[in-house]
């Protein structure tokens, strides 16, 4: 008998139901589309789209097509373990580097900091004393008002993903690396900096690193985008390894 992938066919179950086409897409291949249709990837033919949020996520375009692997799931960097992030094992959840970098890791580290300190804090005034509602933001606010932990947080975040970032690009070459998602409007000193010194300093053939021009239309554009390509090309397009 075959394996149970744990697959659900959901783009073709709602195109037997609605008799319409139906397109299904990753929010960071949708990311990585509307960049490249109206934002910092026009007309590059390699490049890494970065978001960071809740999770971590890549995009990857090679000669100017969407690189998806065998079963979909390229770009899963969130599942790296780097450096001394923890044991060997398999994840359940969030990956390592999503545990440490993403928005969540973020404010949960700062947290367990804080419970530690018993100096003031920024970050829990900002939460109005409710360690519950901190959150990546409050955090790098916290640090733009000279907060300590909230700061060591930060750079230790930055040097994580600079490193992640710079080995992806030794690996792929990119002519850009375009990073979006929540976690990427902390101030540029907090983030986008450090991280652009890290992959200047570490990488052979530096990419122009620049932060997403859409935002969160990024991935609407690239959306929209791949129901147009895929109607003018009439392809099936696949996604995690299931016609959608």
């Amino acid at each position: 008998a075959e394996r149970d992938t744990g697959v659900i066919p959901l783009g073709a179950y709602l195109r037997a139901e609605l008799g319409r086409p139906v397109y299904m897409e990753n929010d960071v291949n949708a990311f990585l589309r509307g960049e490249v249709w109206k934002g910092a990837l026009q007309g590059v033919q390699h490049a890494v789209a970065v978001t960071i949020g809740t999770g971590i996520g890549v995009g990857l375009l090679v000669n100017g097509e969407v690189y998806r692997g065998a079963r979909g799931s390229a770009g899963e960097i969130g599942y790296w373990l780097i450096g001394a992030l923890g044991p060997i094992a398999r994840s359940s959840g969030y990956g390592p580097l999503e545990s440490f970098a993403a928005g969540p890791g973020i404010a949960r580290r700062y947290v367990a900091r804080l419970k530690a300190h018993r100096g003031s804090s920024a970050v829990l005034d900002l939460a109005g004393g409710d360690m519950h509602k901190i959150t990546a933001r409050l955090v790098a606010e916290g640090a733009m008002l000279g907060d300590s932990l909230a700061l060591d947080v930060w750079r230790e975040t930055a040097e994580m993903l600079g490193v992640a970032l710079a080995n992806l690009c030794c690996l792929m070459d990119p002519e850009v690396l375009v990073v979006g998602g929540g976690v990427s409007r902390a101030p540029r000193e907090l983030l986008l900096d450090p991280v652009r010194r890290i992959i200047e300093t570490l990488v052979p053939y530096p990419p122009k690193v620049v932060t997403s021009p859409l935002g969160d239309q990024a991935a609407i554009l690239g959306a929209a985008a791949l129901v147009l390509d895929s109607r003018r090309s009439s392809i099936s397009y696949v996604t995690a390894g299931v016609e959608a």
